[in-house]
This record gives C-alpha cells, structure tokens and sequence, in this order.
C-alpha cells in the first residue's frame, strides 16, 4: 500500500488520508507571474491526537510555527473527502473575507490518477480538479488543480488558474501561480520491518506492428499500486489499458494496449513506478515498433 495508506479496489487506486509523522518534510518551488522563482520548506515537528505541529521556513528565511488540526493542515490537503478515488465528486461551502464574509461554493473532482514527473522525482498521483464560485448573484468563478501523490503524503503540485476571480485573493495576484514539489523525506512507516522491494520485467511482446497488441507483465510487492507511462514520439499513450493497477497476490501486474496504427516506428520507452506504504520502486524498458 502507498504511502498515506493508498491501495486499489477492483484494480482502481484508492488513498486514505495520509498519517504524518516527526520529521516529515516537503520543499516547494512556487512560481509566480513576474516575479523570480521562490523556495518554502514545511516540517512536522510535532504530532498530537488531534493537531500537528509545522515548522515552516519561508521564501525569505523565516522560521514559523504553529499547530493546526489534522484535518485542515495544508499539508493534509484541504477540503479532500477521503479516501481519495478517481471519478469522486462533492461539494463544500465556506465563507471567505471580511466586513462583509463572502460565500463561495467549491466544486471538486477526482479526475486521474497518472504518474506526474516533476524535480521530486515521479510518483503516481491523483489530479484533483477544482472549481470555485462566488456564491451570490453574478459571482465569479476560478480554477485549479492539485496533484496528491499517496508516496509523498501530500501534494505534488499545484496549479492556479488565470481567472480574474484570483487576481484579488487575499489581497495577493495569484493568477498563474504553482507550487511543484522539489524534494521531499517521509518519516518511515511504523512497521519493525519496511518491506523494500523491486520492480522486475517479466515478459513483453517486442517488436510489435502499428495497429496490433502490445503488452507487458511486471513482477514487484504483492499489493503494490502501479502505474505505467507508454511514451512515443507524439508523447504518453492514452491507449485503452495503460491504467494503474494493484500486483496481485503473487506480485504480479500485466497491461495490454493497441499500439496505435500512426505510430511512429522505433524503439520507445516503458516506465512502471509501484508504490507501497514504505516505499517505491521503478523499472524502465523499452519496446520496439516496427
């Protein structure tokens, strides 16, 4: 199971909300419109029954700590209705702003799980899109997207987007705004004995012709969630086939796909990232077209 307890049912990737523990840190990249790239650090220092403490170091160097409860941390991912599944939809209100508060309607989707490559490596993570309303006559809405990768406990990402709902939020332009998760050190599990694992190949078919079947069987920890990224020279394959999966009793997962009938001949790579509560393992290959 991933880490912040993740697991599949009936083959789909399924996330309950992570457990954090003493020493769990995240470094993130946040860029904004016009402005030089900037870097805030946040760590848990402090783990009580309702609370964790978060130490944060921002962009300009200062230390801030303060403790919030575990189901409205940032790093817990605000407003998530767990455990996180793909196609998952609700709906939450809250008010914003002062003299007067402003009501907003927030609309929000689990609309992928896909493997996301950014400077903290690459980790499979749900994309969470959301929609955000004013909630009065004429309101305004804006959107964004979060990435939240089971392995690091929380998100891997973020995207504002340019919506001129954003352009006053705060008292702060955030319209374009992102944070990108750059590095990361996840306290390990409280099991005696984290299982370390491999993922290895097992078979494939290669070559294959444009248009027939290609597959693919792995061997890696029984219970592992795996994702698998086809990339060829038009870029990822969407192709029927190519979902996460969890290894079976035995450790054992197998994709099947069509190779597109355009494609592109030539030899193109195969990553397979699998993830459990203690740890994660990539394989790399390759297949050929021809």
């Amino acid at each position: 199971m991933l880490a912040g307890q993740a697991h599949a049912v009936g083959q789909e990737p399924r996330m309950d909300e992570p457990t954090l523990a003493v020493g769990d840190m995240w470094t993130y990249a946040i860029e904004m419109s016009g402005k030089p790239r900037q870097f805030t650090t946040i760590i848990v220092t402090e783990v009580k029954e309702n609370t964790y403490t978060m130490r944060t170091i921002t962009p300009e160097g200062r230390y801030e700590t303060a403790a919030y409860p575990r189901q409205t941390t940032a790093v817990g991912n605000v407003g998530m209705n767990w455990p996180l599944s793909v196609g998952q939809h609700w709906t939450l209100s809250d008010t914003v702003g002062t003299n007067p508060r402003l009501p907003i309607k927030s609309d929000i989707t689990v609309d992928a799980f896909e493997l996301l490559t950014i400077p903290a490596g690459t980790l499979g993570a749900f994309r969470v899109a959301i929609r955000i309303c004013t909630d009065v006559p004429e309101g305004q809405c804006g959107t964004m997207r979060l990435w939240i990768a089971p392995q690091a406990k929380t998100v891997a990402k973020w995207e504002v987007g340019r919506e001129d709902i954003w352009r006053n939020a705060g008292g702060t332009d955030i319209r374009g705004n992102s944070f990108t998760l750059v590095a990361y050190a996840v306290a390990p599990s409280q099991s005696p004995n984290p299982v370390r694992f491999s993922v290895v190949l097992a078979s494939r078919t290669s070559p294959v012709s444009p248009g027939s079947m290609a597959s693919i069987t792995v061997k890696t920890a029984p219970g592992a969630v795996c994702a698998i990224t086809v990339t060829y020279m038009s870029g990822p394959s969407r192709a029927q086939g190519l979902e996460p999966k969890e290894a079976d009793t035995d450790g054992v997962v197998s994709w099947t796909w069509r190779v597109g009938t355009q494609t592109t001949p030539g030899e193109w790579p195969i990553t397979v990232v699998c993830s459990t509560q203690d740890s994660h393992a990539t394989l790399e290959t390759s297949f050929i077209v021809r």
